[in-house]
């Protein structure tokens, strides 16, 4: 294998797990929006209950629902963030992954027409 083909190689290994690292940031982010979601549904849902603090402090209440909203809305445009990031380097992966399959394919030709080569040449010089 050639130096060329051995770097493609690595280089394919590489933005494989880039791609995978802005995959994992992407679900982690999206969790985490959705754990605010859910919070801020949580503290709406609390605040209606009986006995709830609610009607002594709304505005704690409000802040804090606004505070879970805030970190859902800030999670979600940073997980569109890796979302491309992510199909960026999928792309590049793709690339890269194909010019090392080319470039191993034109290796493996290259060695079949030496080795045919070099049989022509024994049966001439048997001649």
């Amino acid at each position: 294998m050639s130096d060329r083909t051995k770097r493609l190689k690595q280089l394919a290994g590489v933005q494989a797990r880039i791609h995978q690292l802005h995959q994992a940031r992407h679900a982690t982010l999206m969790a985490q929006a959705q754990a605010a979601q859910m919070e801020a549904e949580e503290i709406g849902r609390r605040s209606y209950e009986e006995g709830s603090l609610s009607n002594l402090f709304p505005e704690l209440y409000a802040r804090r629902v606004g505070d879970a909203l805030r970190r859902r809305d800030e999670k979600l445009a940073a997980a569109a963030v890796e979302a491309r990031d992510a199909a960026t380097a999928k792309a590049r992966a793709d690339k890269i992954t194909e010019a090392y399959k080319t470039a191993r394919s034109q290796e493996e030709r290259q060695t079949e027409d030496r080795e045919r080569l070099e049989g022509i040449e024994q049966r001439l010089s048997r001649s």
